[in-house]
């Protein structure tokens, strides 16, 4: 529904023990909502509907495009 402009990654989190520990992952599953600049919109520990995860998405797709570099 969000066609190209939304991307999404999954990540193992004992894989990436350095963003686990930034974002605070506690439990598996855990979603981060990031929005253009990488700012955390909404973080979900646990399970998470469909409906409330296009809600948190939602405002960062409205909001203009920003370019990233890769870190």
């Amino acid at each position: 529904a969000f066609g190209a402009s939304l991307h999404v990654l999954e990540l193992d989190a004992l894989e990436h023990a350095d963003l686990a520990a930034r974002y605070g992952v506690l439990t598996v599953p855990t979603t981060v909502v990031l929005d253009g600049r990488r700012a955390v919109m909404a973080i979900n520990y646990g399970f998470t509907p469909a409906n409330k995860l296009a809600a948190q998405v939602q405002p960062s797709l409205a909001a203009p495009a920003h370019v990233l570099k890769s870190a």
